[in-house]
């Protein structure tokens, strides 16, 4: 039984992989039982969720799961930084086919895909973020949007510029993929 599994001993760590909007409750349920919570991204959708989930997990072990700052091309990206000189400019780029907007799209851009971008940049920067810029587009009259771009300037001087779209014609043979540049 669910409290079974919040107050038994024999469990340490909680998986939390329902779909995003209702990520809050069972992160709550969790570090407030003590339990170590990993939440599948995205971590949250509003930032209600969000500040109500950080202030709760203030003296817990949490995360949220598949974050590609551990992925080796970033590591190895990340390792040799210091010896170009200071960072000035990132560029990150998603893009993805037309399709899988149909199969992801019950949440935005930037939750589902971007979230990785933007986590790669906040740790490539790495300093706290002093403005940010958000535009989004939609062309084809889908729920969310069908383009998202992101201006990040950092309180260190470094700026980044991400973008994130499902426009890609899979049906005409084009690859999705992604690019980072730094």
């Amino acid at each position: 039984s669910q409290e079974a599994i919040l107050n038994g001993d024999s469990i340490f760590l909680i998986f939390i992989v329902t779909p995003e909007i209702d990520h809050r409750k069972p992160f709550l349920q969790a570090v407030e039982s003590g339990k170590v919570a990993y939440v599948e991204k995205p971590f949250v959708t509003s930032l209600g969720d969000a500040l109500s989930m950080a202030k709760s997990a203030n003296n817990a072990i949490a995360t949220c799961g598949c974050l590609l700052r551990f992925e080796s091309r970033h590591a190895q990206i990340k390792r040799p930084m210091g010896q170009y000189g200071r960072l000035c400019h990132m560029h990150l780029h998603r893009h993805f086919d037309q399709q899988l907007h149909e199969l992801y799209g019950r949440t935005r851009p930037a939750h589902l895909t971007m979230t990785h971008d933007i986590n790669i940049a906040n740790w490539y920067a790495p300093s706290p973020s002093k403005q940010v810029l958000t535009r989004k587009g939609r062309c084809r009259g889908n729920k969310q949007p069908d383009h998202l771009g992101e201006f990040i300037e950092y309180e260190n001087g470094a700026t980044s510029t991400l973008k994130a779209d499902w426009l890609g014609a899979g049906k005409a043979g084009l690859q999705h993929g992604g690019t980072c540049s730094v």
